[in-house]
């Protein structure tokens, strides 16, 4: 696989200064939307960082990494995005050193893409907003080693027809 410089867009997040409290019988109080979700201060600028890049896609050809790995997502944030996104028409599932699925969002251009390792643990998790994403795209190299071994099959099978 070629690997083409893609830059990684780290958005500021904002921090709850106190923990949420975890036991049940708390007096934590949240305000709930009409969709069921909890208002959150780190999704909607993510939600604006795929606009910016949608944008520069369409106008520039540009593509763009969102590294959702590396932000502090609070219990459940980063399922609202997720379902806020929705699935698309486009699911692929990749075998190579571990499982990655990713699927394009209900809005073209906008992709979900989840990495896992041989062992089954979530190593990576992404929104790129890209035509395809990267991993997806065959390598010159592959595309080569693919042709030689298929004259090679052709060969065999013309010879096993003679």
């Amino acid at each position: 696989m070629t690997n083409l410089n893609v830059p990684i867009i780290n958005i500021p997040i904002v921090n709850i200064s106190d923990p949420i409290p975890t036991n049940l019988e708390s007096s934590f109080n949240t305000n709930v939307d009409s969709n069921g979700f909890i208002p959150s201060m780190n999704i909607d600028p993510v939600f604006h960082e795929i606009r910016h890049a949608l944008k520069a896609l369409k106008e520039q050809g540009k593509t763009t990494v969102i590294d959702l790995s590396s932000m502090p997502f609070a219990p459940g944030e980063k399922d609202q995005l997720r379902e806020s996104l929705k699935v698309g028409e486009i699911e692929i599932k990749l075998n190579a050193m571990g499982t990655s699925y990713l699927h394009e969002t209900s809005y073209p251009g906008v992709w979900w893409v989840d990495h896992y390792s041989l062992d089954e643990n979530l190593t990576g998790s992404y929104i790129e907003i890209t035509s395809v994403p990267e991993i997806v795209l065959a390598d010159k190299q592959d595309i080569s080693d693919g042709l030689q071994r298929f004259t090679q099959f052709l060969e065999q099978r013309s010879e096993s027809h003679e």
